[in-house]
């Protein structure tokens, strides 16, 4: 249970982020800008459509607007049937920073300095309102509903919540009347109104202004018309989420407890699993733990193609690249902010899985042996397929090959568009080739050097704009005609040097970009392999001895560098241990040292102690001795005395002994008297 309101809390969360975003305001592309200069100039356009971008306020009509271009309808006389009307401009940074005000103790880590649209509908040529074709801003709308529900976010902020504001506002304007004609009185009022309800009682400082374009495309021919006009951007459509639908059928599953696979379970929680697995989410501090950088950028670990430059990666760049390929899990992140390298790292990537399908394919005797035959089982047309015409697709044989395709995505479509577009640019690729060292490399990506050519069929059109069809042979390094074709959108018999130096990258997607590729890229090779087979197969089996041969002798100098790198990280480590013991050592005498300091100073004092003690034994054995000579005195006086006293004793006895003579002379006297008187 707990598990499954995870998901619906992360899947919620992918839905919300989808409904808010919205495309930038479109402006013409610099091509389409000079497209129309040329019309105008009367220089012949190598396009077979044009898109026009007038500005709002019209003042006039729509279809005055349209018919006053006679030179560009001369040229591209069949108009397509899509109109679209874009009204108001606004800063997307000022929704932003209200939506944040929500979000109390948080901060806008970047701003954003686009506009948006505030709404959008389509008219017919007349000038008439297309019923079901308004589209208020779902960034504004989305932001009124988070600030008037904050409580029921969720509920509110659906599809058909929105769905049911465009017909609240599409009934308030149409009122009873059947059609609307559309001129800038009522794009004023809608503007208006619009800003009222979704702008001015929810977002602060809006930076928002009464401006627009009318969008519309022209073709040369009928036929370009009836094949392209399914596919052109539907510009005025401002609700782009491509999976809104998707995404509330699986909540609401979830909500009624119909649990999805535990595969799909899995994968929607695998990020928040991750980090509470302690072994995979263990931090690593490249700082001090010196052995992971040295084992990840072993040459055996990185990339064996290279993205023609004169700079290599930086370090953490090539860190990043090489943690990427000896990765074993299913996903792999790399962050950083713009600017900081993450494209380049891309192309290095780009490189080297070129260089791995090369190598995949080389094993085939044929190019054709890397393919397999198949069926689909669930169409409705020919052979249980999709098609009219083919019941089967064709896929590798070895599944490991697939692995090696790339898929670029994004939120920004245009961050997309530029990096598919980048990457085949033939200007830019020889720029970061100016070094002399990579002199050698840079032949190999000139065209104006290169001996091999390729035939292809390219569509063109007559004076009187009929279409025709033109073989040429052209200098090719990788597809070259192909990628400038696709990209560029003109006739190729007027094309002296291309753009693009190969098909390295290309822009899908929308359906107007698959088409494009289809009959810009796939189709013209058909057609070549048709033509050419023979001359292709010699080609392969030549390319792949050249391949092989270079292969082998890279994977030669890699293992080399592996092991010289070996060991210099021997060395490095021995170097590293004796550092360590030296500095142990000197921890230890520095250690020691203290100690034997402490042990003077406790000398020392103790010393002073002892000096003090035997002053004070000094001062205690003088007092002794005096003590001593005293006692000698008093014991001499002592003797003394017990000499007078024997001497006295003596004398006492004596005197008594002459007492007790005495008295006998005494007594014998008396005695005698006594006798005398009788």
């Amino acid at each position: 249970m707990e598990n499954t309101k995870l998901v619906t809390d992360i899947i919620e969360y992918w839905r919300m982020v989808e409904f808010l975003d919205q495309n930038k305001f479109p402006y013409p592309s610099k091509l389409q800008v000079k497209q129309i200069k040329d019309v105008l100039s009367k220089r012949k356009v190598h396009s077979n459509s044009l898109t026009i971008f007038e500005n709002i306020p019209l003042n006039t009509t729509v279809k005055e607007t349209i018919s006053k271009r006679e030179e560009v309808i001369k040229v591209f006389p069949f108009e397509g049937a899509a109109i679209h009307i874009m009204v108001g401009k606004v800063a997307r940074n000022s929704i932003i920073e209200a939506l944040f005000s929500l979000i109390k103790e948080k901060e806008i880590v970047e701003k954003n300095r686009e506009k948006i649209c505030m709404y959008a509908l389509k008219v017919t040529k007349e000038g008439t309102y297309i019923k079901g074709s308004l589209k208020v801003s779902p960034l504004l709308w989305g932001t009124a509903i988070c600030f008037h529900y904050p409580d029921n976010i969720k509920n509110k902020m659906s599809l058909a919540e929105y769905d049911q504001t465009m017909d609240n506002i599409e009934k308030y304007f149409m009122k009873e009347h059947d059609e609307l004609f559309v001129d800038d009185t009522l794009l004023k009022s809608m503007y208006d109104y619009i800003y009222e309800i979704f702008v001015k009682r929810w977002v602060k400082n809006i930076q928002a202004t009464f401006e627009g374009s009318l969008i519309y495309t022209r073709f040369k021919t009928k036929d370009e018309l009836e094949r392209l006009n399914d596919s052109l951007e539907d510009y005025s459509d401002l609700m782009t989420g491509f999976f809104q639908k998707d995404f509330e059928m699986v909540i609401d599953q979830l909500k009624q407890e119909i649990l999805p696979s535990k595969d799909f379970m899995n994968y929607v929680t695998s990020l928040m699993a991750h980090s509470f697995d302690k072994e995979k989410s263990r931090k690593i501090n490249i700082r001090t733990e010196d052995n992971f950088l040295k084992e990840l950028l072993d040459p055996a670990n990185a990339p064996i193609g290279k993205w023609p430059s004169d700079h290599q990666p930086a370090l953490m760049q090539q860190v990043a690249i090489n943690a990427y390929l000896t990765n074993k899990d299913d996903y792999f992140s790399v962050n950083g902010p713009p600017g900081t390298g993450k494209t380049t790292l891309l192309k290095e990537i780009v490189a080297h899985n070129v260089v791995k399908v090369a190598s995949l394919l080389s094993e085939y005797d044929q190019a054709d042996d890397a393919f397999v035959k198949r069926t689909f089982s669930d169409g409705t047309k020919k052979e249980n397929g999709y098609d009219k015409k083919f019941g089967n697709y064709y896929a590798f044989k070895n599944d490991e090959i697939s692995k090696y395709g790339m898929l670029v995505a994004s939120s920004n479509n245009a961050a997309v568009e530029n990096i598919t577009k980048d990457l085949p640019e033939y200007e830019s690729l020889h720029d970061s080739l100016a070094s002399e060292q990579c002199k050698e490399i840079k032949q190999l990506f000139d065209l104006t050097k290169e001996q091999n050519t390729l035939e292809f069929s390219f569509s063109s059109f007559t004076k009187d704009n009929k279409r025709k069809t033109v073989d040429l042979v052209q200098k090719d390094i990788y597809f070259s005609a192909l990628a400038h074709d696709l990209k560029n959108n003109e006739e190729m018999e007027n094309v002296d040097l291309f753009s693009e130096w190969g098909l390295i990258s290309a822009p899908l997607g929308k359906r107007k970009n698959l088409k494009d590729y289809y009959y810009k890229v796939v189709d013209p090779i058909i057609k070549n392999i048709g033509a050419h087979s023979f001359d292709n197969k010699k080609e392969f089996a030549n390319a792949k001895s050249i391949f092989k041969k270079q292969l082998e002798k890279v994977m030669r100098i890699q293992q080399k560098l592996s092991e010289t790198s070996k060991i210099m990280n021997v060395r490095d480590s021995k170097l590293y241990t004796a550092d360590l013991q030296q500095n142990e050592l000197k921890k230890q005498i520095i250690h020691k040292e203290k100690q034997l300091k402490t042990e003077q100073e406790r000398i020392r004092v103790f010393e002073i102690k002892m000096k003090e003690i035997q002053g004070i034994l000094l001062e205690k054995n003088t007092e002794r001795k005096s003590s001593e000579l005293n006692v000698e005195e008093v014991n001499n006086h002592l003797e003394s005395l017990k000499s007078e006293l024997k001497n006295c004793k003596e004398r006492i006895t004596e005197l008594e002994d002459n007492r007790k003579f005495i008295e006998i002379i005494f007594r014998q006297m008396a005695n005698n008297t006594t006798i005398d008187r009788n």
